[in-house]
């Protein structure tokens, strides 16, 4: 996404940086963001990197090109702006409210499972259940691609 890109309402899982920052300031939405669990960062500030280095390497034309800019990253691997300035997540971003405006999600429920995670739900005691987590899913959905496997 461009700077200048409008973020639309939605669920995010987005690492918190300067540049989302400054973003998020031009917009009237209200942000909501969450701590990263500890346990959890090494593989949150990972997944950041892996895009922010596959978006680099896919700008550049050429295969040298590439790995000239591969053994580069090796010692600066993102420009400061987009570096992780909190150990925070944006979660969702919702239009500002005025008269005639509902809530969003309407039912204030996110899925339990994190956007960029698949899982594999079996209704097991004490797992998320299959019913309440595709409701969470359709609440806060623009489009649904449904994939079902049942196994007896």
């Amino acid at each position: 996404m461009a700077a200048d890109d409008v973020l639309p309402d939605g669920l995010y899982e987005s690492v918190v940086t300067d540049a989302l920052m400054q973003r998020l300031s031009t917009q009237s939405h209200v942000p909501e963001f969450a701590d990263i669990d500890p346990a959890d960062l090494p593989d949150v500030l990972g997944q950041h990197l892996r895009d922010a280095v596959v978006s680099r390497l896919t700008s550049k034309r050429t295969p040298a090109e590439q790995l000239e800019l591969a053994a580069r990253l090796m010692e600066f691997v993102e420009s400061p702006e987009h570096a992780p300035s909190e150990g925070r997540l944006l979660t969702a971003l919702r239009a500002a409210g005025g008269p005639g405006r509902v809530s969003w999600p309407p039912h204030g429920r996110r899925p339990t499972i994190p956007l960029a995670d698949a899982a594999l739900l079996t209704n097991a005691h004490g797992e998320p259940s299959i019913g309440s987590e595709l409701r969470a899913e359709l609440d806060t959905s623009d489009r649904v691609d449904l994939l079902i496997a049942f196994v007896m």
